[in-house]
């Protein structure tokens, strides 16, 4: 074990300053300019500036704003795609229920009909959502090489928030598409 007096022959000595201050989640703004006054346009290798302000603001507030605006796009593009889906379906209602009509007339039933319209819907909805899971778990496989290793956890609970609505909004189509059919 390397003792203390071989460490210290090893390099040259070096000074720590701290400042412990009240209100310090205010201050990112000062931070921000001492290190600019103190690095200027040059980095300094043999000297540091670190703040509380700069750190919290890294660890807490930048990626909380990346998780907001991520989710909001995920959710334009959700209710983009869902209203997609449902005008789609309700335009080709007409041309679906004449062919299903015909199909009644040489002996499909109601609960067959049913049956094969849950599943047509099932693909519609729940295909594209398989492909984007599958998206993200070889984005995620990606995020872990890099050493991003705690996503996992959120991610879950994301991707099964997604599939719960998507089961609702699925629900509620087949429900509405299956009573306008049968009119």
């Amino acid at each position: 074990m390397i003792k203390f007096d071989q460490l210290k022959s090893l390099g040259d000595k070096a000074s720590l300053y701290g400042y412990s201050y009240d209100h310090w989640k205010d201050s990112l703004e000062i931070s921000q300019s001492l290190q600019n006054e103190i690095y200027g346009n040059y980095i300094d290798v043999h000297s540091d500036f670190a703040s509380k302000a700069g750190t919290y603001y890294d660890t807490v507030q930048l990626p909380s704003l990346s998780l907001f605006i991520g989710l909001f796009i995920a959710i334009v593009f959700f209710v983009a795609a869902a209203s997609f889906l449902y005008f789609r379906l309700f335009t080709d209602l007409d041309e679906d229920r004449e062919r299903y009509r015909s199909l009644a007339k040489i002996g499909l039933s109601e609960r067959e009909m049913a049956q094969s319209v849950t599943i047509q819907l099932a693909i519609l909805f729940f295909f594209p959502f398989v492909i984007a899971v599958m998206h993200t778990l070889f984005a995620l496989r990606t995020l872990a090489v890099e050493g991003y290793s705690d996503v996992a956890g959120p991610l879950s609970l994301t991707i099964g928030g997604f599939f719960i609505f998507q089961l609702l909004f699925f629900l509620a189509v087949r429900s509405s598409y299956l009573k306008k059919m049968n009119k």
